[in-house]
């Protein structure tokens, strides 16, 4: 979790500069995009205590 959050400042962080000199292609892309939630498998449960 640690790497994404920091590639997503050093994102915000290349954005913020406004660099012209700055050459860099940021690049995102789906892992699994064949996968897709259609629907539950099952009901939804209600909290219980402890």
């Amino acid at each position: 979790m640690a790497d994404v959050l920091c590639v997503y400042r050093e994102v915000a962080v290349l954005r913020e500069s406004k660099s012209e000199t700055s050459n860099v292609a940021i690049i995102s892309y789906d892992e699994k995009p064949g996968i897709q939630a259609i629907g539950n498998t099952a009901s939804d449960l209600p909290p219980k205590p402890g």
